[in-house]
């Protein structure tokens, strides 16, 4: 049964899932984002979509809607870690 907060818990499984997922796309294409700015998961994600050159638009859509949400928690619901 899910309690309050367990959503951000959620969230943050599927959105590190999704980011290992583009950053092994990158890989395989022979790309790395050499970066420690906040940004460098967005770049990722970004980079990801464009090597797949408009496939999964959808999807991709839907990984910007869960890095929005990651972002959320991390930065107004700290509490939540």
């Amino acid at each position: 049964m899910l309690r309050t907060g367990d959503e951000y818990i959620i969230y943050g499984n599927i959105y590190d899932s999704i980011r290992l997922g583009c950053e092994a796309i990158l890989l395989l294409a022979g790309y790395r984002i050499e970066s420690s700015s906040q940004s460098h998961h967005y770049e990722t994600i970004n980079m990801a979509s464009v090597l797949m050159s408009g496939e999964l638009v959808h999807e991709f859509n839907n990984f910007y809607y869960i890095y929005a949400k990651n972002s959320f928690k991390k930065f107004f619901n700290p509490a939540a870690d």
